[in-house]
């Protein structure tokens, strides 16, 4: 079977593209730039990269129509800027117009599958009932997370349209290797050159080893849906407060760091309802310890 990652030498993308290759699956990365990422796929027999920005519909068009694949994973995205505010038009230009680009390229190749990676951001902040559900109603607080969420809504409307079965992934924060940010990184990074790790009095989340997020990618491809269009929660399904995840990664690592807690404005606790992927795809999330274990190993080396 043949099938399309964009955003294949990001971290879900080249993480992706490495277990479609393992089921024994044809794979053609998309992406732009970043390309060191992926060095190590471009030795394996059923992977072909090429170098596409997806803004641009007509080069988009031309591969999908030349590839033929059964079906594409949508993994290509510009991310939150550390700094609030910054400049909303990249971000329209890829999470939107990139997106509808490769919506329009699926219904003109005759495909009919499509996996869109979303993010947990689309529901906003200060969530008062938790474990959030897919039914929650969505409330952008970015550029980023309002894109993200207009993406799903043009999957949607595709799905409604012209069938194109469309299935939407909602993921929590994601930390894995070569990833450099984020807390978990941090917190390792911290951890082993024994320097304190920081955290806010009051937060706790939900956080998943990209390893999951690439498997729960395979099983909604895979699995056959009554429903043109699909969301889907993936996470780890458990609160965790920064303070327990701290001194699990200080045991972990044999670290002498410290933790030196900061006062936050206010409380933020945020973490995923993700029982309608386990019952509907299968999905279950290893134990946080496993992806913390791989990704401490991958660092030390």
């Amino acid at each position: 079977m043949r099938a399309i990652v964009t955003g294949a030498s990001g971290l879900v993308g080249s993480y992706l593209s490495e277990q479609l290759l393992e089921r024994g699956y044809e794979v053609l990365g998309l992406s732009y730039g970043q390309e060191e990422h992926i060095a190590h796929l471009k030795q394996k027999k059923n992977f072909q990269y090429m170098n596409a920005d997806i803004r641009d519909f007509e080069r988009i068009l031309e591969i999908f129509q030349q590839y033929h694949p059964q079906g594409v994973f949508h993994a290509a995205a510009l991310l939150p800027p550390k700094a609030e505010g910054s400049d909303p038009f990249p971000f329209f230009e890829i999470n939107v117009r990139g997106t509808l680009n490769v919506l329009e390229a699926c219904c003109r190749s005759g495909m009919k599958k499509i996996i869109y990676s979303s993010s947990m951001n689309v529901y906003g902040k200060d969530i008062q009932i938790l474990p959030v559900k897919e039914t929650c109603p969505p409330h952008p607080f970015d550029f980023y997370s309002i894109t993200k969420l207009q993406g799903e809504e043009f999957c949607r409307l595709y799905a409604e349209f012209y069938g194109l079965q469309t299935t939407v992934l909602r993921c929590s924060g994601i930390h894995g290797f070569p990833r450099k940010g984020g807390a978990v990184y941090s917190f390792i990074r911290n951890a082993l050159d024994n320097k304190p790790l920081e955290i806010l009095s009051d937060m706790s989340w939900d956080t998943l080893y990209v390893e999951d997020v690439a498997r729960a990618n395979i099983l909604a491809f895979e699995k056959d849906s009554p429903s043109s269009f699909s969301i889907f929660n993936i996470g780890g399904g458990k609160e965790i407060h920064l303070k327990d995840l701290a001194q699990k990664i200080i045991a972990m690592t044999n670290s002498q760091s410290e933790i030196v807690t900061k006062e936050s404005t206010g409380s933020s606790h945020f973490f995923l309802d993700i029982s309608k992927a386990k019952e509907q795809l299968g999905f279950s999330p290893r134990p946080l310890e496993e992806g913390l274990q791989e990704f401490i190993q991958k660092l030390r080396e």
